[in-house]
């Protein structure tokens, strides 16, 4: 039978975040070839003593952005991707009861130590425009989310998950939202021409009573876009390209509007191209 594997080796304890002893294997053989860590690694033996403590491997290096949200502590939601896209944890309005509490880390999480819990309210995370960002050749957005579940007086409430740009004033932007009322995932942008196109997929609310964290999936590849719920492709449009604008890239606010998500959130992905329906299940098979 032929094989292809990457793994780590001396996987004790992910605890100590030095790098890896990988080896690669392949082809049938049987042959292995190693690579152990250098002298000025930290963490890893000169000797590559395959007993080191190691961390989790680097993946789905293609990301524009991911946010594996294990931080557990402090302001700020760093970036695992290449592209340095990190984002800082916002509260909009510190004036308000709850005062300047930007989203806190929770144990209670879908993958790894911590997730972030988003109050509803003005919580939320900005991270700067980049190049990276770019998502008019193609776009992916991924998550786990954890919803509360809505009182009967927030019948209306949109549950923003990411935005880029101004939705309220007409300007480019793309979004991802729950909209209560209608029990719809919508994705929204502009495209090149100014136009304005959503895509919808039928979601019970009813669903996000039980207490249980959802995968949501959004890929458009300029042609086609399809929205994925727990790896299931729950509707497809054919549609135009998107737009793209200089704006920060938002998680959980949607610009001005007054429609942030309430509930946790972990595992937060950003591609420039679209995702195949096998990689979005990849991503939350994890």
């Amino acid at each position: 039978m032929t094989y292809y594997a990457l793994r780590m080796l001396g996987y004790a304890n992910i605890s100590n975040y030095g790098p890896s002893w990988w080896e690669w294997g392949g082809g049938g053989s049987g042959s292995v070839t190693s690579y152990p860590c250098t002298g000025t690694d930290t963490g890893c033996d000169p000797d590559g003593d395959i007993n080191n403590n190691c961390p989790q491997p680097t993946v789905d290096t293609d990301a524009a952005l991911y946010f594996p949200l294990d931080e557990g502590g402090g302001t700020i939601a760093f970036d695992s991707s290449a592209n340095g896209n990190d984002g800082i944890l916002k509260d909009l309005d510190s004036l308000n009861a709850d005062g300047d509490t930007p989203p806190i880390w929770t144990a209670d999480s879908k993958l790894g130590p911590y997730a972030l819990w988003f109050d509803g309210t003005d919580d939320y995370i900005e991270v700067a425009d980049s190049p990276s960002l770019d998502v008019t050749s193609g776009f992916t957005f991924a998550a786990w989310i954890k919803p509360n579940e809505e009182p009967l007086n927030e019948a209306t409430h949109m549950k923003t998950l990411i935005s880029k740009g101004d939705n309220a004033i007409g300007d480019n932007f793309f979004l991802v939202w729950y909209c209560i009322a209608t029990e719809l995932f919508q994705f929204k942008y502009t495209t090149p021409d100014a136009s304005s196109i959503a895509v919808f997929s039928g979601y019970a609310r009813s669903n996000f009573a039980d207490g249980t964290w959802k995968h949501i999936g959004v890929t458009n590849d300029g042609s086609t876009a399809k929205i994925y719920i727990d790896g299931t492709e729950t509707a497809t449009a054919g549609v135009s390209p998107m737009n793209s604008n200089n704006d920060p890239l938002m998680i959980g606010k949607a610009a001005a509007l007054a429609d942030r998500f309430e509930g946790n959130m972990d595992e937060v992905y950003v591609f420039n191209r679209a995702l195949s329906a096998d990689e979005i299940v990849a991503l939350m098979n994890k």
